[in-house]
């Protein structure tokens, strides 16, 4: 990617922001609550990674931030944003939200059927994303 494609860092409305891309990313309460009492201590330390879909700006990677920042009732937060059509910005959120640790077999599956099922790319398009044979 090119520089263009990571836009301008700037705060957004946390109920403006939407999780469309949120089954890359599987909830976990006990992060959350870390993340609100970070939040609290420390604040935004880094920003989420978001995209325009539809007019509306989806979050691809910081869903534990969103969800501390609601659960606190923050108003906005800082976020950088992505130029990427939807085959794109579905790569980005899996391939960020797998940082730091291996996906588990059955969420690798889930998140495979999830791209060939319901965003249509083919197993090979799927199996080049996740640097696959």
């Amino acid at each position: 990617m090119t520089d263009s494609c990571t836009t301008d860092v700037r705060f957004m409305a946390v109920d403006k922001l939407g999780q469309q891309y949120r089954r890359s990313c599987l909830q976990d309460p006990e992060a959350e609550a870390v993340m609100a009492a970070s939040l609290l201590c420390y604040g935004q330390q880094t920003p989420l990674v978001v995209c325009l879909h539809e007019e509306t700006y989806e979050v691809l990677d910081g869903f534990k931030p969103l969800a501390a920042a609601r659960v606190l009732g923050l108003k906005t937060l800082t976020t950088r944003s992505l130029e990427a059509d939807e085959r794109l910005a579905n790569a980005v959120a899996l391939g960020l939200n797998r940082f730091g640790r291996r996906a588990q077999d059955w969420e690798e599956a889930w998140i495979v059927h999830a791209l060939v099922r319901e965003d249509g790319l083919t197993q090979e398009e799927v199996a080049e994303r996740l640097s696959r044979h």
